[in-house]
């Protein structure tokens, strides 16, 4: 009887520890400790490029498209990113979206028709020009830059993510954003998911009754990052899977997922300045 008190004390101190040690921890040490989860200072600093090739399946609900895939590329250097996919589609040949550092383009699937993640990252380009999308993938990546690009961090202490109990951090952009960013950490402070959420109003109807059938509409975008290998010294994710989901008036108006994996790594390879041009044919 004593052994069984003795360890459901031991138990309950250790639990007591852990929560005590998530309160206890700063905004500055999770990201110190992230950032060392991905690689060495001096590794993390000599590696000035990615260049990311592997394979995507993407699955539509709520379209015609259901299901289709392809290979992908995803390159980056320093603050420039491009996402390349070629799919099997004859709607949906391609995706393509380039970013150089100041302008975000993303490339037509017929001429003035772009697709909805094409559109929808137009829209909203704070993805890319915060380093957010595709998270320690990108050389881009929000958190390497010592001043977050001005944005404001906090931690806000230990979620239960999918049964996963994951740190919290709290993302607000210098120059604003009506999308509220959430980054989340395991236990070895690795990102392996992020959450990007935002609601528009209801506009108002010619009528009071029309008015009345208008709801919110919500975007939701998630990131999770899974299958951690090292290559070339960094620790890096090989699954990637990206979710954008689109509710309209209190139903799912369309949900679309892109399940990456990636087969092969090069670093520190020269990407030509003309490739983040995805409009050009």
């Amino acid at each position: 009887m004593n052994k069984v008190i003795i360890f459901a004390t031991l138990v309950f101190s250790c639990c007591l520890t852990n929560s005590v040690t998530a309160q206890k921890l700063k905004t500055e040490e999770l990201i110190a400790k992230h950032l060392d989860s991905i690689g060495a200072p001096e590794t993390r600093a000599s590696i000035t490029s990615h260049v990311l090739i592997g394979e995507t399946r993407l699955r539509i609900k709520g379209g015609r498209l259901g299901e289709t895939g392809g290979p992908v590329v995803m390159a980056s250097e320093k603050e420039k990113h491009l996402i390349g996919m070629t799919l099997g589609s004859t709607n949906y040949p391609h995706e393509k979206i380039g970013y150089d550092g100041k302008l975000l383009k993303a490339a037509y699937l017929l001429p003035g028709v772009r697709s909805t993640l094409g559109d929808f990252f137009i829209s909203n380009p704070v993805f890319f020009r915060e380093g957010l999308l595709g998270g320690v993938l990108s050389t881009a990546w929000a958190l390497s830059d010592p001043k977050f690009r001005g944005a404001k961090v906090e931690y806000k202490g230990l979620k239960k993510i999918e049964d996963k109990e994951l740190h919290e951090l709290l993302y607000i952009p210098n120059k604003g954003s009506d999308f509220t960013i959430k980054l989340y950490f395991d236990a070895e402070f690795r990102h392996v998911r992020s959450e990007f959420t935002r609601i528009l109003s209801a506009t108002q109807g010619a009528t009071p009754d029309d008015s009345a059938k208008r709801g919110d509409t919500r975007y939701r975008l998630t990131e999770e990052f899974s299958d951690f290998k090292k290559e070339s010294g960094l620790m890096l994710p090989h699954s990637y899977k990206m979710n954008l989901t689109v509710f309209g008036q209190g139903v799912s108006a369309n949900q679309q997922e892109w399940e990456i994996k990636l087969l092969r790594f090069a670093f520190n390879q020269p990407i030509p300045p003309e490739s983040y041009n995805t409009e050009a044919k």
